[in-house]
């Protein structure tokens, strides 16, 4: 049996698995900590972090036997969905220098499915899967019975998880991944709105069941049709009001109904006392702590991996499954660090070029147990990254949780982040029964609890409004370290207990590497940086003395050729980023344009759309409004460089008049053309000639059909 690669390479948080011969996972690569890009939305993953791990792993075609896919294009809604991503993905894999080897694709939801049961410990289970959609269907419940899986029910269109991210985008909270701050924000209100949500947008039943109404489901759970019911969206810069607290409140209490329904529902048709649950909507850790307080299952797994990172590493072992030696793989997880390693080689040559003064230390877990007993804040890098959404003691920013001033403090002027939103704690796991009302193993920080009353005040920083905090409970062996620096904590405080939050700050991935921690560290009050043995103490940089800091961005502009000295070219291609400014696209705009500003002499713009918009645009985002071409002119003058700029999703969502114009520039006068295809990810245009013409082809073919529509979207 040799190597397989699985893939999630659609829609948002792309990542790959590598599954080694003796069917263990060996790698997850999430396409976000490579390319600093949040959630990373697009196609397929870029070369820079799959040729990393095929490179570190020393993989090549004829060590893969099979390149498994997390989604099935066969059952996407519309056909040049399907065309595009076939023809595309063999672009990639022969771009990948991959070959011929054999692809398999598995359904999104059983991609999900097998990522929960075949990682867990049960012979059998129940399998809930939830999230906001894949390819159709919306939930689904299987039956796990040791290397059997069996699909007992599914729910299609209507979504529970797209009516949470459209009401999280309502209150300017942002948009996909972003749910957790509507969650965080839910407990400061009242769920008042119960009667207007059942019957206007959603109705639902007790055994889960659940419908949305037709025109959010025919807009595709669009924000505008949602102001119909509850009024005009919240921007970013509004206060938060009452009103949106209690809009927060009753969509989070509709999800804990609905979910509780479906577990009943679950275990009704399954018969089975264990229960797996996963799927984006298993992210709201409020909602796993009420299904696992219920009583419904005896034995409950919820992997770190429940959103659709885990459809990577499911379709690597259905594959190992179907196609290997062997059946279901020996091996069940309680390790969740199974990301990328910062080499202590990578450590000393990142520091010095900062410039930073750094010691060792031959424990770290002793050195950091003192220091945040004694109220300091550090970030700490330690083996493995850990996966998934939840820094669990590997990229983990600590504190000790009895501080009063320490939650405002992180909050403020290390996470730079929303002032109501909670910290988790640590906690040895032998201690739980000490602190919280409920007692059980959660590894993972997917489950929320309440503090019994006693220690409520005791630990400020990490006990929320309602009394709860999101618990991961530490064993030796799921991390050591981290285990034996909680035991320091008990020694020195009485309390084997730590806040414990990612190491990034607001609207950045989880560190990655070396310079990133060093650039994180650098940009926020935090007092130590600690990864592995080194050890760096920010009282000890000389403040008057010059840091180089990294800044990606603009090195990545420096290298591509002529554009640090020729005007730039914007081409805002979608009205679509125009028109709905509570989307992820304006803040990446934001962010891209003032790096150009930084980088360039200057901008112009050249755009298909209405003036009105465009202008919109940058006033919302505070951008001096350049010139603005028309696409008429386009082949009137001539430009040294030019920067394509699409809205999220970049290339993958654009229509076919789009796709023609890009075609048009990459084959034009252009002496330097680029692409931002993956919000800030910058690429030379001429890499993309291929792709765009695999989608100019599937467009002409699939127009020439009766069937389809081609003034459809592109299925993301």
């Amino acid at each position: 049996m040799e190597w397989i690669l699985g893939l999630n390479g659609i829609g948002h948080d792309l990542t790959f698995t590598i599954i080694d011969k003796n069917g263990d996972v060996v790698f997850v690569g999430e396409e976000e900590r490579f390319t600093r890009i949040k959630h990373s939305h697009g196609a397929l993953p870029t070369n820079l972090s799959l040729m990393w791990a095929l490179n570190e792993f020393g993989l090549k075609k004829e060590k893969l036997k099979y390149l498994a896919i997390g989604h099935n294009p066969a059952l996407f809604k519309f056909p040049i969905g399907r065309l595009a991503h076939e023809q595309l993905l063999k672009y990639y894999i022969n771009k990948w220098n991959l070959g011929d080897v054999p692809v398999l694709y598995y359904e999104h939801h059983l991609s999900h499915v097998a990522s929960s049961y075949l990682t867990s410990s049960f012979k059998e289970a129940a399998i809930l899967s939830v999230d906001g959609r894949g390819e159709s269907t919306t939930c689904s419940i299987y039956k796990g019975n040791d290397d059997h899986l069996e699909e007992c029910w599914n729910h299609k269109d209507h979504s529970i998880g797209l009516l949470y991210l459209a009401v999280t985008t309502w209150l300017g909270l942002g948009s996909i991944g972003d749910e957790g701050k509507t969650m965080g924000l839910a407990p400061y209100g009242s769920p008042t709105f119960l009667k207007l949500f059942q019957r206007k947008i959603i109705n639902w039943k007790t055994n889960g069941y659940f419908e949305v109404d037709s025109d959010l489901i025919n807009s595709d759970y669009s924000v505008a049709v949602l102001e119909q019911y509850l009024g005009p969206a919240r921007k970013e810069s509004d206060p938060i009001t009452p009103y949106h607290q209690d809009v927060a409140a009753t969509i989070q209490y509709i999800t804990e109904e609905i979910m509780l329904g479906l577990c009943r529902y679950a275990y009704e048709i399954t018969g089975i006392k264990n229960l797996c649950l996963c799927g984006g909507v298993a992210l709201n850790s409020v909602t796993n702590g009420k299904i696992v307080e219920s009583g419904i299952f005896k034995s409950y797994y919820i992997p770190p991996w429940s959103g659709d990172v885990g459809t990577s590493i499911g379709a690597a072992l259905l594959a190992y499954q179907d196609k290997g030696e062997k059946k279901r793989s020996n091996y069940h997880y309680p390790s969740v660090y199974l990301g990328r390693n910062i080499p202590p080689n990578e450590v000393v040559k990142a520091l010095k070029y900062s410039d930073l003064p750094f010691s060792t230390v031959n424990s770290p877990e002793n050195f950091a147990a003192e220091e945040i007993a004694g109220g300091k804040v550090l970030a700490w890098c330690q083996g493995n990254a850990e996966i998934g959404a939840r820094a669990l003691g590997s990229r983990s920013i600590l504190a000790n949780p009895m501080l009063p001033d320490i939650f405002d403090k992180i909050n403020q002027m290390i996470k730079f982040r929303e002032p109501w939103r909670p910290f988790a704690p640590s906690v040895l796991e032998d201690d739980m029964e000490r602190y919280f009302d409920w007692v059980c193993s959660s590894p993972y920080m997917v489950n929320v609890h309440k503090f019994k009353q006693k220690y409520k005040d005791l630990f400020p920083a990490v006990v929320h409004v309602d009394g709860t905090g999101r618990v991961q409970t530490v064993t030796e062996e799921l991390n050591p370290l981290y285990y034996r620096l909680l035991q320091n904590m008990k020694q020195l405080t009485g309390h084997g207990v730590v806040l414990n939050t990612s190491f990034n700050i607001k609207g950045e991935p989880i560190v990655n590497t070396a310079e990133e921690a060093i650039n994180t560290f650098l940009s926020s009050e935090l007092d130590y940086l600690i990864i592995g043995k080194y050890v760096v103490n920010k009282k000890d940089i000389d403040p008057s003395r010059k840091i180089k800091p990294f800044n990606y961005q603009k090195q990545k502009l420096d290298m591509l050729p002529g554009i640090s000295n020729c005007d730039v070219l914007l081409l805002i291609g979608s009205e679509y980023l125009l028109q709905y400014p509570h989307r992820d696209g304006r803040n990446s705009f934001k962010k891209a344009y003032k790096n150009l500003v930084t980088a360039t002499k200057s901008v112009k713009v050249i755009s298909n759309t209405d003036e009105y918009l465009i202008r919109d645009l940058f006033t919302s985002q505070q951008c001096i409004i350049p010139d603005i071409i028309p696409l008429s002119n386009l082949n009137q003058n001539r430009y040294d460089s030019v920067l394509l700029l699409a809205d999220d999703g970049g290339y993958y969502t654009c229509m076919r008049e789009e796709i023609e114009l890009l075609i048009k520039l990459s084959e034009s006068h252009t002496k330097h053309a680029y692409t931002m295809v993956s919000y800030l990810d910058i690429h030379r245009l001429e890499d993309f000639k291929e792709p765009f013409s695999i989608w100019r082809n599937s467009w002409e073919k699939i127009s020439s059909q009766d069937t389809f529509d081609p003034s459809e979207v592109i299925e993301k």
